[in-house]
């Protein structure tokens, strides 16, 4: 862990997952770090991966810049880790801590100390910053004013926040409000030229042709933490009924890679996501957040405010 010096320490990362956590006392203490490694571009999973791939998470280190950035003492290729933790058992006597429960492979080749594991656990959580206030997205222009260009994407984001905070509605599927904003982003994007096959056609299942540009669903549950939703059971959370109170995310988005050659080139590089908190209630919902400016014209108004107060 990071400041304690007579540990070693092996964490895998996995895309945007969080660590898992082995850590050995030693007398020669140093920090081994396993990461996924970057195939770059030329690999499939840069188009076909939502976890590892750096269109959906964007640009990230492979294993010499890990090991450069978190300033560890050596950094191996995840897939080295088996071999590493076999050499492990040979060290069992030696105490070791570990977080539990996040990687079988962790789990099965180092023994349990559950005195030491639930130190480790502690000194985790107690690290973890739970989330008190809002997901709440905004997509600013640092001129002050949206270009053409800038505006015409904008405004089909909204169109689409608008359909889906609609269908935020007791009684509807979960799934309902991401459904509508897909069409409606279908829709404009085949209308900007940028889609070159028919909304319906890019909707079916089997194609979803619009994901290359929109990447995400539109809505997670809210609760204590910002993503409170991870260990809930997928028939009662995404193939689930809204219910009154519950608070969900709806944040439809459109990014063009600047080198994205399927993408005009007045469109490329243009990100927008609009993301507001919402409540479901007995009638319909309820916006959270709906103080904070939406509109095109709200936005440039207030950045307006924003620069005026600066100078």
């Amino acid at each position: 862990m990071p400041g304690c010096r007579d540990t070693a320490r092996t964490t895998r990362r996995s895309g945007l997952e969080g660590a898992r956590w082995a850590v050995q006392e030693s007398e020669d203490p140093s920090d081994v770090l396993f990461v996924e490694p970057n195939p770059g571009r030329s690999n499939p999973t840069f188009f076909t991966d939502r976890v590892k791939g750096e269109l959906w998470v964007g640009p990230r280190l492979g294993v010499k810049e890990s090991q450069a950035r978190h300033g560890v003492h050596e950094a191996r290729g995840l897939p080295e880790l088996q071999g590493f933790l076999e050499g492990l058992r040979g060290v069992a006597a030696q105490s070791t801590r570990v977080l539990r429960g996040h990687s079988a492979q962790v789990d099965g080749a180092l023994p349990e100390h559950p005195e030491h594991d639930k130190q480790l656990a502690t000194a985790l959580s107690e690290m973890r910053l739970l989330k008190d206030k809002p997901d709440i997205t905004r997509t600013l222009p640092i001129s002050g004013r949206f270009s053409r260009e800038q505006r015409d994407i904008y405004e089909l984001v909204l169109e689409a926040q608008d359909a889906a905070i609609e269908a935020v509605k007791p009684g509807n599927d979960f799934m309902e409000p991401n459904r509508v904003a897909m069409r409606v982003l279908a829709e404009g994007l085949y209308e900007l030229g940028i889609l070159k096959t028919t909304p319906e056609e890019a909707l079916k299942d089997e194609r979803q042709f619009y994901k290359r540009y929109s990447l995400h669903n539109v809505s997670h549950m809210l609760g204590l933490d910002v993503h409170d939703c991870a260990q809930a059971r997928q028939e009662a959370y995404k193939y689930g009924k809204l219910k009154a109170g519950m608070v969900l995310t709806v944040e439809p988005g459109l990014y063009f890679q600047k080198d994205d050659l399927t993408v005009p080139a007045k469109y490329r590089g243009i990100g927008v996501r609009i993301e507001d908190d919402v409540l479901v209630t007995k009638t319909g919902c309820r916006v959270l957040s709906e103080d904070i400016p939406r509109e095109a014209r709200d936005i440039e108004a207030w950045m307006k405010q924003l620069w005026s107060e600066k100078r």
